[in-house]
């Protein structure tokens, strides 16, 4: 509604941008956001697997550059692990959600901790083996998912409790339901990372 405002000045106003059309960030920004809240409303899991893909590839990219300082990026390992938030983690996020507020729908501080302990306890490790499961298969490793389980989930799981257990709270507890997995998107992207950098560690080899 007053995102026309900003080229409404004509010639009078000397405040439109290099490109002309008056718009500032902020202006942009709530555009997009309109935008996002639309699509999201007329087609909620197809959105929500697109921006989850984007954010696992970025992940991975990050991963790959900042931590483990790779010469170069392996281009099928990032086009991997961006298909498994496209085809798997956001449509399982968008339904595990619906889920979980069907079962728990109670919006008091019970109602929240019922969901979060559901969330983080039950749906957690079975989402974070699935990842590993899915990924060392789709990498053609299927024989080393029992090794890596062994020797990283504890140490995620603990991980994602530290990371996510309270940002799950406010995120239950503040954010609407259709939104809920773009607020987890909000810190998914440094979550991607670790997991990325977690889901490709060497294993170590077997002590005998």
């Amino acid at each position: 509604s007053g995102g026309g405002g900003g080229g409404g000045g004509g010639e009078e106003s000397g405040a439109q941008g290099p490109g002309g059309s008056g718009l500032d960030a902020f202006t942009l920004a709530t555009f997009a956001w309109k935008r996002y809240l639309h699509v999201l409303e007329t087609h909620p899991v197809t959105t929500k697997a697109v921006t989850t893909g984007a954010l696992n590839g970025l992940g991975d990219l990050l991963s790959q550059c900042v931590f483990e300082k790779n010469s170069c990026i392996d281009v099928n390992r990032t086009t991997r692990f961006t298909l498994l938030g496209l085809f798997f983690v956001g449509p399982a996020l968008h339904a595990w959600y619906q889920v979980l507020n069907r079962l728990v729908p109670s919006p008091l501080l019970r109602g929240t901790l019922a969901r979060l302990a559901l969330d983080q306890f039950a749906f957690a490790p079975v989402f974070i083996s699935s990842i590993f499961t899915i990924l060392l298969t789709a990498e053609g490793r299927p024989q080393e998912v029992p090794g890596k389980l062994k020797q990283d989930f504890k140490e995620t799981l603990v991980t994602n409790w530290k990371v996510w257990i309270p940002f799950q709270f406010l995120n239950f507890k503040l954010v609407p339901l259709h939104l809920q997995v773009a607020g987890a998107n909000a810190i998914a992207l440094f979550w991607n990372v670790y997991i990325s950098y977690t889901a490709h560690k060497e294993l170590e080899p077997k002590v005998v």
